[in-house]
């Protein structure tokens, strides 16, 4: 015979049931991670703790000694991998790309190097990508980087600085047009041929320029030649100044970097041309 105290009802079960499982457990999965009840929570250990329990972040830096520095304090050669960027000519070390007794590492622990332009390589680039530029805005740009940049005749020889920059001031823009016409039953054609023609007052201008310079921090200098385009707006000479095979300076000033990249940091590493995504 049972008792009243020994019935339980669906609902006293229910409860009971209830009452049990939020009742809090937990079991530590490993030193760092618990599992709880209820609901088979995951529970990070580590904002527990004094410190990280693994390295992680980024290092972003434009001197390449301390990129390589810290990549030597901070990291294994046989966990790194170097990724150069030429376009932005950037390296991105991952220095726990792989991990032991994994097939691939966290990937969140960088050092970053992005090269840094000399301010003669940005002045030039500016003035390559602004196209055009009026008399005033050249003839200063000669006056301030005249000890950078070389004016040059059509043999290459060189022209003095002042001389390029009186011949640039004093400049004017000589204009012939001949039109001929035909006029028919049935059709009439007109064509007009004009003519440009540079000249100044005080002497030749300058065929083209040249320049010796970096271009990046760190990178050894080299000869930049500059062509010189000048064109007729209103009567008034514009100027446009352009970076000869710029594509392939830009290829060569990536690979040189890359090989600086490589002879800094760890024997053995591998440094790839491109982005890495994952």
């Amino acid at each position: 015979m049972s008792y009243y105290k020994d019935y339980q009802t669906e609902s006293a079960v229910a409860a009971a049931l209830t009452e049990d499982s939020s009742l809090l457990r937990h079991e530590l999965v490993n030193e760092h991670t618990a599992l709880i009840n209820p609901n088979a929570k995951i529970l990070d250990l580590e904002q527990f703790d004094a410190g990280r329990n693994r390295k992680r972040g980024i290092f972003a830096t434009q001197d390449i000694d301390s990129f390589a520095d810290y990549i030597e304090l901070n990291a294994q050669p046989e966990h790194i991998s170097v990724f150069v960027d030429k376009n932005q000519m950037r390296a991105v070390a991952i220095l726990n790309f792989d991990a032991d007794g994994f097939e691939q590492g966290r990937l969140d622990h960088k050092a970053v190097l992005d090269a840094e332009r000399t301010v003669m390589f940005k002045k030039l680039m500016g003035m390559h990508d602004m196209g055009r530029c009026n008399q005033k805005v050249f003839a200063e740009f000669l006056e301030d980087w005249g000890h950078k940049v070389v004016a040059r005749d059509a043999d290459g020889n060189e022209i003095e600085n002042a001389k390029a920059i009186n011949a640039v001031r004093n400049m004017r823009i000589d204009e012939s047009a001949q039109t001929d016409s035909h006029a028919g039953n049935y059709r009439e054609t007109r064509s007009r041929l004009e003519s440009v023609e540079a000249k100044s007052i005080d002497g030749a201008l300058p065929a083209y320029f040249t320049v010796n310079d970096e271009c990046y921090q760190g990178i050894p200098a080299r000869n930049l030649a500059l062509r010189l385009g000048i064109s007729n707006d209103d009567g008034q000479p514009v100027f446009k100044l352009e970076i000869k095979a710029l594509q392939s300076v830009r290829d060569e000033l990536a690979k040189e970097f890359a090989d600086i990249v490589a002879t800094r940091v760890f024997d053995g590493v591998s440094v790839c041309i491109g982005q890495f995504q994952g």
